[in-house]
């Protein structure tokens, strides 16, 4: 049976949680009490247990300037008990119906592997996302001892705006930007800003992992020279939407798709190409 959430679920969904991807619990705690809108959790359930979910999280998605009611799908989990039985199929199909019934014009969602992005395409999801991937290492930039307005006080909300407000994308509001920027805090991601954007990146095995850089100029450069200043990495792994200039040789990479739900929402998606996702809450 599917059904909507319950707060009294949050325990059970939390352990599937778990099982599936196996984050800690202070980070899902930390995302239910941002993201958690019961009515918009479908659950799968047997024999009084959950077996799966998904959970549908409100924003828009901008394609030639206009803008379409969309939600982001996230961490869709089955019990590795109950895997194989067609129960997420199930959960697509009755979410898409939904998000169709509440007006809804598109799903965006982020496959957590390469071989999920088949899955979702053969339940009408189109690979219209994408990403400019490259490395930079410590040998290929020279050091810059500083930079101004570090860790200054701008509104991250604002300053994604800037970078991004031309290209076709999923749109957070303002309060999903600041909750997701928290949300990456909580789990370990870090946060540099000035007056010309933002970066939340991670740092592991002398490795930093940009997660999303929200700059409306080329900045990769003085950003990979702060890095190597002041950490002991090595390298540096960009994750950039594909209208960004950058100051090093990129390779491209499909990073998210999209099911139409409207008429005019499958005519528009036509000729996306490369729309930026960011704030995967990965």
């Amino acid at each position: 049976m599917i059904r909507f959430s319950l707060y009294d679920d949050i325990p059970a969904m939390t352990a599937l949680w778990q099982e599936a991807f196996g984050d800690d619990e202070s980070f899902i705690n930390a995302f239910f009490k941002s993201f958690y809108t019961p009515q918009n959790v479908p659950v799968f359930v047997i024999d009084g247990e959950i077996a799966a979910m998904l959970f549908l999280l409100d924003g828009e998605m901008s394609v030639g300037g206009k803008r379409y009611p969309a939600y982001y799908l996230y961490a869709a989990s089955t019990k590795k008990s109950h895997r194989g039985k067609g129960l997420m199929t199930e959960l697509l199909d009755f979410s898409a119906k939904t998000a169709a019934d509440r007006g809804r014009a598109f799903i965006c969602l982020k496959p957590g592997e390469k071989g999920l992005f088949d899955f979702y395409e053969k339940h009408g999801y189109l690979p219209v996302f994408g990403r400019k991937i490259f490395t930079v290492h410590r040998s290929e930039t020279d050091i810059l001892k500083n930079l101004n307005d570090k860790d200054a006080d701008f509104e991250p909300f604002e300053l994604r705006e800037a970078a991004f407000g031309n290209c076709d994308r999923f749109i957070w509001d303002k309060n999903s930007v600041n909750r997701a920027v928290k949300l990456s805090a909580c789990g370990g991601d870090r946060l540099f800003q000035n007056r010309k954007g933002y970066s939340l990146y991670s740092i592991n095995d002398r490795v930093c992992t940009v997660k999303e850089f929200a700059f409306s100029c080329d900045f990769t450069a003085e950003f990979a020279s702060y890095i190597f200043s002041n950490t002991d990495c090595e390298s540096i792994n960009f994750s950039l939407p594909c209208s960004s200039p950058c100051a090093f040789d990129a390779a491209y990479k499909c990073s998210g798709e999209a099911l139409p739900l409207t008429i005019e929402a499958a005519d528009a998606i036509i000729n996306v190409d490369n729309a930026y996702l960011g704030l995967t809450l990965d």
